[in-house]
């Protein structure tokens, strides 16, 4: 009876052939299969079998899960340093003098010091006498004494008649009698200007152009006209001074601003030019202002 003896395979590790796209395995050989039973002995030598194909690559064992280690102490802390050597001295301008801090209070009295030994009596000569003092108040008058009183002593003379009185103040007028009153006498003639006499025009100016009451004598010497300006006039008001027939003879229209309170003089030596009132002329319609035309003049004036 023959038996056959069994042989093992020899184990060969063939890389896979590569397929596109794919990536090679990195895996471990696998096992190595078990020895198969030792044959009777003697048996002939059976044939070689075949040699069986690589097992497939085994796959890629798992990455290690441990924990990682613990962090190690720290080290140990180097000695300081040597200290460094002083830099120089800074040269800094000095800073401003502070304020001055407020008073103290007073402090409290010291205690007083003791009292030093009684000097030596002085051997000088005795000081003149000084002079009388002031003589005292006089006392009292005393009480009246008990006795009884005198006989009365005989009337004496009569004295000198004293000065007169001042006479008192006059009584208050007595009532107007019943009489009617005269009528007036007629005026008398205007009298003669005094020669050099400075004369006055003065009269209110309002809304509209306005003369004075007193006419301006021909040949008399305006010295000045003025425009006082009590109340502004409205915009685009003008005013002129003159006569009748000459209305800006004494002030033109540039001469004043009616429409600004003030006082507007105008220095002249003007003659007269007829005998006619001062004419004040207000033009542009104003709704409000007022003022009033002073005229200074001589008539004669004195050489």
């Amino acid at each position: 009876m023959a038996f056959r003896i069994g042989r093992t395979r020899a184990q060969h590790s063939y890389p896979e052939p590569r397929q596109a796209g794919s990536v090679v395995g990195s895996g471990s050989t696998g096992p190595t299969g078990p020895t198969g039973p030792t044959g009777p002995s003697p048996g002939s030598t059976g044939l070689a079998g075949t040699t069986g194909s690589t097992g497939a690559t085994g796959p890629t064992g798992a990455t290690g899960a441990g924990s990682t280690g613990a962090t190690g102490s720290t080290g140990a802390i180097g000695a300081t340093g040597s200290t460094g050597a002083t830099g120089p001295t800074g040269t800094g301008s000095t800073g401003p003098t502070g304020a001055t801090g407020p008073r103290g209070s007073i402090g409290s009295t010291g205690a007083t010091g003791v009292t030093g030994a009684t000097g030596a009596a002085g051997a000088g000569a005795t000081g003149a006498t000084g002079p009388t003092g002031v003589a005292g108040a006089t006392g009292p008058t005393g009480a009246t004494g008990a006795g009884s009183t005198g006989p009365t002593g005989p009337t004496g003379s009569t004295g000198v008649t004293g000065p007169t009185g001042t006479t008192g103040p006059t009584g208050a007028t007595g009532p107007t009698g019943a009489g009617f009153t005269g009528p007036t006498g007629a005026t008398g003639p205007t009298g003669a200007a005094l020669a050099g006499a400075v004369q006055v025009i003065r009269f209110p100016l309002g809304l509209v152009t306005a003369s004075s009451v007193t006419s301006l004598p021909i040949g008399a010497i305006v010295l000045e006209a003025t425009l006082d300006v009590t109340t502004p006039y409205s915009g685009g008001t003008t005013i002129s001074i003159g006569q009748l027939l000459t209305p800006t003879e004494f002030q033109t229209t540039a001469n004043n601003t009616p429409t600004v309170a003030g006082l507007y003089q105008k220095f002249q030596d003007t003659p007269a030019a007829s005998t006619n009132l001062v004419l004040a002329t207000v033009a542009g319609a104003p709704v409000a202002g007022a003022a009033f035309v002073i005229v200074r003049y001589a008539n004669p004036p004195q050489p």
